[in-house]
């Protein structure tokens, strides 16, 4: 489940790494990109290691809810 008022509220606080994370995540959950956004080269550029995994990994065996 996605609460779109907390969700879109969370944004403006959120660090630039959780941005491009969450972004990602609501990606995922709507099955595209154009509600939020999401880049993965911008997020590529500024996510550390562990967190593009997150990224990555998804891309290798890709799932939906």
């Amino acid at each position: 489940e996605i609460k779109l008022d907390l969700f879109e509220g969370a944004l403006g606080v959120m660090s630039r790494s959780e941005v491009h994370l969450a972004k990602f995540f609501a990606a995922v959950w709507f099955g595209n990109n154009k509600r939020f956004g999401f880049d993965v080269v911008d997020a590529a550029s500024s996510l550390d290691a562990p967190e593009r995994d997150i990224i990555i990994n998804w891309m290798k065996d890709p799932f939906w809810p």
